[in-house]
């Protein structure tokens, strides 16, 4: 196989990238290594992606995978440093929010030609066949899931705080983070993002409180076109987001990541947690919470 310089990709709003081939194998066996580098690492999705490499191995036993798993704050930073060198990475998973600056770069390989007439284009949704080619007919990314994010809450909490349904606004959230905090009892109320990638929280509020006027093909512009940002409704936001701080979270949350917050509601520390799906796999490993303590 030959090295390109750009790398393929397959993702979710993640995406799987192959520059080439990193490594081979002993002299004339003919055996590829693959560098493969995951973006959200975390350790029972980790151990999802080790199944479905050791599967693509059997299948495939001239090619070997090897993983790399850095840590989630620092992933996307690791492959972009990567990506620059030209080195180190094969295959790699991509975001909704790496995707544009990594392909226009000439980092991503153009996947359009080779997927043409594949039978696997069957088995996704019309939304996924959509993400996977941008709007010249690029496929720079095949995406093999969805997130969407969720608000994790501790029933009994909420039960305590004496209310009897979990927050369905923004409004409500504040109320019950700061009914629940009390940082005597070293209990908070919400698992704050302040830290790494924390614009997806900000701008998930912000799409919120503009739900009415965005567009329903791109969540970042609003129906006449301009940038979700500009709405008058995302100054209110965003005071709403502080004031959610201010009241409602740990005051160390200002610098939380995503591990951060996902192991604030986890060891049970938090009553609140906004985030995608996959934390479920996390909770259910927790020794400090119960599934009978929080629902979504």
């Amino acid at each position: 196989m030959k090295r390109r310089n750009a790398v393929a990709a397959l993702g979710l709003a993640l995406t799987m990238t192959v520059t080439g081939c990193s490594a081979m194998g002993g002299p004339g066996d003919g055996t590829v290594t693959l560098n493969m580098v995951e973006s959200l690492t975390n350790p029972a999705r980790t151990q999802v992606l080790k199944q479905l490499i050791a599967d693509f191995e059997k299948r495939n036993p001239k090619i070997k995978v090897n993983l790399v798993s850095p840590p989630t704050s620092q992933a996307d930073q690791k492959m972009q440093q990567m990506l620059q060198s030209g080195s180190g990475v094969d295959t790699l998973e991509v975001r909704d929010i790496t995707v544009g600056s990594w392909s226009n770069n000439g980092w991503l390989y153009d996947m359009s030609k080779d997927l043409k007439g594949w039978s696997g284009w069957r088995g996704l949704t019309e939304n996924a066949v959509e993400a996977a080619t941008d709007a010249k007919g690029r496929t720079y990314f095949v995406p093999y899931g969805f997130y969407g994010m969720s608000l994790f809450y501790r029933t009994d909490l909420t039960a305590e705080a004496g209310h009897d349904k979990p927050p369905r606004t923004w409004d409500e959230l504040v109320e019950q983070a700061s009914a629940i905090q009390d940082t005597s009892k070293r209990r908070y109320g919400y698992a704050f993002r302040g830290g790494p990638n924390a614009s997806s929280n900000v701008t998930a509020i912000i799409e919120a409180y503009a739900a009415d006027r965005l567009d329903p093909a791109n969540g970042y512009r609003l129906t006449d076109g301009r940038t979700v940002f500009s709405a008058p409704e995302a100054s209110a936001a965003l005071e709403k987001y502080v004031e959610l701080f201010k009241k409602g979270s740990p005051p160390s949350s200002i610098a939380w990541g995503y591990p951060e917050m996902v192991e604030g509601f986890a060891n049970g520390s938090t009553a609140f947690l906004l985030q995608d799906p996959e934390v479920i796999a996390t909770l259910r490993e927790s020794k400090a919470i119960d599934e009978k303590q929080w629902s979504t």
